[in-house]
């Protein structure tokens, strides 16, 4: 007996999805993509070889193409560098017949796909086309978006650690000055080209994970209608902080990670930065200096025109080099973007060298303790013939007023979301005999109700201050504030 089975022409045989027989693992996404990822390998070894070749033929006279720039600024995601690292992917792809290849959804196309992979920030790059989601996080593998209602874990992450470290530095690579490693420097903050921030802590510092903080703003519109619009304050207040930002006293916004800070200070020097002239909006006639250590912000395009110098420094540099450099340029206001060890350096030596106004951020959570955390600050950095007490006193004699904000977890016909709240502006005053700390909280949040109350008892000290310089600004200052205090509890929207 014949057991050989009845032939069928081709085009009646099954076809075998190879994929399907494929073992299962903890880590399905990587099989699914198996062969994806051996592509991938073959493209960057594609683009090694082109480098080579014009790194040989620059070298022989025979181009002016500096390859070695080119692949570095398309590694930074400079877009006229990653559109020729893409074009030859492109060609990679045609020449091997792989347009049909398939690669992971959370990518655009397979050109996209396989420069992240090799070249790029891998899976964590979907997070540039969340337009509105101002922070993503890479935890191990896990990949962490933030939304409207706190952290959102990923359905996709990354394959292995390697990848995760192959990202990190190529964060790392985005400044000269940068440094990453294991033993030394095992902290980095730096941002993007286009103005993402960017935080990393490897082991040693984390315990056998890498972790990786991406935050970007969100919020484009830098005015006080705005903000109040998303419910930072309310409408009613918004004259307040428009005379607030035009007092040139020394002040700090406060509160945790993540609450807005650093838009609120943004949307201030918006404000404070200009004035009407002859029925113009144009420069005001004062010079600012806004000095970080980090470039979070390109703060001359964001407010164009301004008379803003932009600085950054390291370390003692604030207290030491960068004070006496703004003595020499005609300087009224120092703008901090985030008060830490250092920087607190520059903060106490310009508020005592005659600059009219210092401002900044700054991590808390209680407004009355911002002088002591301040004067700890300094200590860490400052402390050999210091004495304490005498710096503590130093913040607290100059430190005008605070705003505080919080984030709070809302929910509104069933829809959860996280709100970024002012929760008060406090003044301070002290008590010369006692060096008693006096905080008068002219506007405070209630959380459980969602409104705000007022009140316009205003110590001797802001007053002489606030009207020194513009007495019309102050004047206007207490009437609105006297009707804000006249008024029902006032919430968002109102």
């Amino acid at each position: 007996m014949n057991n050989m089975q009845q032939y069928e022409s081709p085009s009646k045989r099954k076809v075998l999805d190879i994929k399907k027989h494929q073992p299962q693992t903890a880590n399905k996404n990587y099989h699914r993509h198996l062969d994806f990822y051996a592509i991938s390998q073959q493209a960057k070894d594609y683009i090694y070889m082109i480098y080579d070749q014009k790194v040989q033929q620059r070298s022989d006279g025979e181009t002016k193409e500096d390859y070695v720039n080119i692949y570095h600024e398309a590694m930074q995601g400079i877009p006229s560098s990653v559109n020729l690292i893409k074009k030859h992917i492109e060609n990679f792809v045609i020449e091997n017949g792989y347009r049909d290849t398939d690669f992971p959804d959370y990518y655009r196309s397979l050109t996209d796909a396989l420069f992240e992979e090799e070249f790029g920030w891998g899976p964590l790059s979907a997070y540039r086309f969340e337009k509105n989601c101002e922070g993503a996080q890479v935890l191990g593998l896990d990949i962490k978006f933030k939304r409207s209602w706190g952290w959102e874990l990923q359905p996709y992450r990354f394959q292995n650690l390697d990848k995760v470290y192959e990202v990190a530095d190529r964060f790392s690579n985005m400044d000269q000055r940068n440094r990453l490693n294991s033993h030394t420097n095992p902290e980095l903050e730096t941002k993007t080209h286009d103005h993402i921030r960017v935080s990393i802590m490897i082991p040693e510092r984390m315990h056998m994970e890498p972790v990786i903080t991406l935050r970007k703003k969100v919020i484009r519109n830098l005015s006080f209608e705005n903000l109040a619009n998303y419910g930072t304050f309310p409408k009613v207040a918004i004259p307040l902080f428009e005379t607030l930002a035009r007092f040139q006293m020394n002040s700090v916004i406060a509160g945790p990670p993540g609450c807005g800070k650093s838009t609120f200070l943004q949307t201030i020097l918006h404000y404070a930065c200009y004035e009407e002239r002859d029925g113009k909006r144009v420069p005001e006639r004062l010079n600012t200096v806004f000095a970080e250590s980090y470039p979070e912000f390109d703060v001359r395009e964001m407010h164009p025109k301004s008379n803003i110098l932009h600085l950054i420094g390291r370390g003692e540099e604030f207290e030491e080099i960068i004070m006496a450099s703004i003595l020499r340029h005609d300087i009224s206001r120092v703008v901090l973007g985030e008060i830490r060890e250092h920087e607190v350096g520059l903060y106490r030596r310009a508020s005592l060298q005659g600059i009219k106004q210092v401002m900044g951020t700054l991590h808390d959570l209680d407004p009355i303790d911002i002088p002591e955390i301040m004067g700890n600050l300094y200590l860490q950095y400052y402390s050999t013939g210091v004495d304490a007490t005498r710096i503590y006193k130093t913040f607290a004699q100059n430190l005008h007023f605070a705003i505080s904000m919080d984030e709070f977890l809302l929910e509104s016909e069933g829809q959860e979301t996280l709100a970024k709240r002012v929760t008060g502006i406090h003044l301070y005053d002290v008590d010369r005999e006692s060096d008693q700390i006096k905080l008068f909280t002219i506007m405070e949040y209630n959380a459980e109700k969602r409104t705000w109350s007022f009140n316009s008892a205003l110590p001797d000290r802001f007053v002489r201050l606030a009207s020194k310089y513009n007495v019309r600004a102050f004047n206007h200052f207490k009437t609105v504030l006297e009707a804000l205090e006249q008024s029902e509890l006032v919430g968002v929207g109102v």
